[in-house]
């Protein structure tokens, strides 16, 4: 079947899509690499050494919500390690504000024989939400559950350097 012609234009600076059937215009570009549906993103560049403190890692910034728009947030770390010794994680909280709303991501540290082996990888951990109709502060905090030794790595990018960690917070309808 033929479901017609679709129309495509943009903002006068080029910078939203608008899309038609020939009866209405409605909102284009919706996708992962902009649109209207980035509510906040936040990039870090340093790595943070964790301790059994909490630490802030990052911030997306306040908000006002909707109370109907469900929202997707992300956390990207391109490296996290556990504390040394086995048994310690690093644990990665998603905070509104000042309220912990959980755990979004673990990452231990195995010990396997008669030693230990450090393990470093990337995390990207996600979470669907709907928030209440308010102002609210996305935030990454983390901690070790153990001694010191846990970190959250990222860097500026560039040839054999890490790449940024982020935030993103995206409308999901």
């Amino acid at each position: 079947t033929n479901a017609g012609y679709i129309y495509l234009a943009t903002d006068s600076n080029g910078g939203t899509m608008y899309m038609s059937t020939g009866s209405a215009w409605t909102q284009a570009g919706l996708g992962v690499s902009g649109g209207s549906n980035i509510i906040a993103y936040v990039e870090f560049t340093a790595s943070v050494a964790l301790t059994t403190t909490i630490a802030d890692i990052v911030d997306s910034g306040s908000k006002t919500y909707d109370g109907v728009t469900p929202v997707t947030i992300e956390f990207f770390a391109p490296g996290v390690n556990g504390p040394y010794g086995s048994g310690g994680e690093a644990e990665i909280h998603l905070y509104d504000s000042t309220t912990d709303l959980g755990i979004i991501g673990r990452i231990g540290f195995p010990g396997w024989g008669s030693g230990n082996v450090e393990m470093e990888a990337p995390v990207h951990c996600v979470r669907r939400i709907t928030p209440s109709a308010a102002s609210h502060d996305y935030k990454i905090r983390a901690l070790s559950t153990t001694s010191s030794g846990a970190n959250i790595n990222a860097g500026a990018g560039g040839a054999a350097t890490l790449m940024p960690g982020y935030i993103r917070v995206k409308k999901d309808a």
